[in-house]
C-alpha cells in the first residue's frame, strides 16, 4: 500500500493507523483526511504518532493522564467562577428554582457539547461509541460526580424530585437498550426521546410550581393565625 495513492487514503478510516508499519502511521496519519481533528486544538494523533512515536506509548498516555488532570482542574475553576454564579443569576431572575434551573439550563450546558460531538461520530459510522460515550458519560456522573459531590459536603436530598429524576433516566436507558437489542430503530422512536424529555420538564415545571404554590399558602396561613396578647398569656402561666 503506498501512501502516495490520495484515493486510497480518502477511503481508509483512521481507525486502520495500527494496520500500517512504524515507520509509515506518522505520514498516515498526517496526510490522511479522516486522521484530521474536526475541533480542538490539540491534534492527540500527531502528539502520538509524530512527536512522540508510537513505540513511546507509556510516555504519550502519561501524558495524555497529566493534560486530563489539568484540564479537570481547569474545568472546575470556570465552573465555580463563572458557569455557577451565571447560573444562579439566570435562574433567580426568571424565578426558577435550583431543581428546575438544573434540570433545564445546567443540563443543556452540560449537554451541549455532546451534541456536537456525537453528530461527528455518527457521521464517521462510530455509532456504538457514540452510544457508548453517552451511556458511559451518563454513569460516569452518577457515580463519580455524585459520589465526589456527597463526600465533599453533606446534605438532604428530597425524596420525591429525586424518585422521579431516576425513574425518568431508568426509562431512558431501558428503552436504548430495547433499541440496541433489537438492532432496529425509527424516526418515530428517536422523537419518542424528545417528547420523553419534554414530559420530564413539564413535570418538573409543574411539580415546582405546586411545591411552591403550596409553600405560599402555608406562609399565609401561619402569618393570618392569631395570636394570644400579653395578659392572654400571663393567664395561661398561671
Amino acid at each position: 500500500m503506498v501512501l502516495t495513492d490520495s484515493l486510497q487514503l480518502m477511503a481508509t478510516p483512521c481507525r486502520d493507523v495500527t494496520s500500517w508499519n512504524l515507520t509509515d502511521q506518522c505520514e498516515f496519519v498526517r496526510m490522511a483526511p479522516s486522521c484530521q481533528p474536526n475541533m480542538g486544538y490539540v491534534n492527540y494523533l500527531q502528539l502520538m504518532y509524530c512527536m512522540l512515536g508510537p513505540e513511546n506509548v507509556t510516555y504519550t498516555v502519561g501524558l495524555s493522564v497529566v493534560w486530563l488532570l489539568m484540564l479537570f482542574v481547569a474545568l472546575g475553576i470556570t465552573s465555580g467562577d463563572f458557569l455557577t454564579p451565571a447560573l444562579f443569576v439566570i435562574s433567580k431572575t426568571l424565578h426558577m428554582s435550583q431543581n428546575v434551573a438544573g434540570v433545564t439550563l445546567l443540563a443543556f450546558g452540560n449537554g451541549s457539547p455532546d451534541i456536537f460531538s456525537s453528530l461527528a461520530g455518527i457521521r464517521q459510522g462510530s455509532y456504538e461509541l457514540v452510544i457508548g460515550g453517552l451511556i458511559g458519560g451518563g454513569i460516569f456522573v452518577t457515580t463519580v460526580v455524585a459520589g465526589s459531590i456527597f463526600l465533599t459536603q453533606p446534605f438532604k436530598m428530597a425524596g420525591r424530585p429525586f424518585l422521579r429524576d431516576c425513574l425518568f433516566y431508568t426509562t431512558a436507558a431501558s428503552w436504548t437498550f430495547y433499541f440496541f437489542y433489537t438492532g432496529y430503530i425509527t424516526m418515530t422512536s428517536a422523537i419518542g426521546f424528545i417528547c420523553l424529555y419534554s414530559a420530564y420538564i413539564v413535570l418538573v415545571v409543574v411539580s415546582g410550581f405546586i411545591r411552591q404554590r403550596f409553600l405560599n399558602n402555608a406562609t399565609k396561613e401561619n402569618n393570618t393565625k392569631p395570636t394570644d396578647s400579653k395578659e392572654e398569656k400571663l393567664e395561661k402561666g398561671t
